[in-house]
């Protein structure tokens, strides 16, 4: 885009420099010319800064709009309104009186085709510090659009940013994954030998509990025993 934009910019400022010279030096090219209307005299066919296309040829009649030289370097763009021979009388449209009369001699080309609002966009480029304004103006407009390799790149770039973002979680992850399972490791190791301890101690007392149930009816046999004994003892003394 940025490229096409950038040769669209050349071709049209070389366009502008070349109507501008070509209507400065009316250099004729392929049988025509260029000229820029310098007066009102026209209105309203033609305007002041307007640019015309006229062509060279030696068919002329009344009503043509005409441009022909009256001295050195110096042209005027009028409509015919007499011709008598060799003599042609033309007038401004704008004007109230007439022209001196020339002969066909005197006369470039008639004009074919004119440029209005362009023309003035032309007039005012043709000069050189607009030249320079206007380069400047393509310019930055060429250098704010990012081209297609930019964008490519910028996509790129972040294609391998996410490509890597995606990476380092996927190890962090696997990190955290490997971590858990140490410490439930750890955790299984830690528990075992309170588990077996626990076991142990429970059935110590689970022996203790039958040792005491074993040893009571026993006691309690030789107590009562005693008893009879000392009973017995008793009823002889008495």
């Amino acid at each position: 885009m940025k490229k096409i934009l950038y040769r669209l910019f050349i071709v049209v400022s070389l366009f502008l420099i070349t109507l501008n010279i070509l209507s400065i030096l009316h250099i004729p090219l392929f049988g025509f010319r260029i000229f820029r209307v310098g007066t009102g005299s026209m209105v309203p066919y033609l305007n002041t800064n307007d640019y015309i296309l006229v062509e060279e040829t030696d068919k002329y009649e009344e009503g043509d709009v005409v441009t022909y030289k009256v001295g050195d370097n110096v042209f005027i763009t009028h409509r015919i309104i007499n011709i008598d021979g060799n003599k042609i009388t033309t007038k401004g449209d704008a004007n109230n009186i007439s022209d001196d009369p020339i002969t066909f001699e005197n006369i470039i080309g008639k004009v074919v085709f004119k440029v209005g609002v362009f023309g003035f966009v032309i007039y005012l480029f043709s000069k050189p510090l607009s030249w320079i304004l206007l380069f400047m103006i393509g310019f930055a407009i060429t250098m704010s659009i990012p081209d297609q390799k930019s964008k490519k790149k910028i996509a790129r770039k972040k294609k391998e940013l996410n490509t890597d973002n995606k990476v380092v979680e996927a190890k962090d992850k696997k990190k955290s994954t490997t971590k858990k399972k140490a410490t439930r490791k750890t955790n299984t190791k830690e528990l075992k030998p309170k588990k077996k301890e626990a076991v142990t101690k429970k059935a110590a007392s689970k022996k203790t509990t039958i040792v005491k149930k074993v040893a009571e009816p026993k006691k309690k046999a030789a107590t009562k025993k005693t008893n009879t004994k000392e009973t017995k003892v008793a009823k002889k003394v008495a």
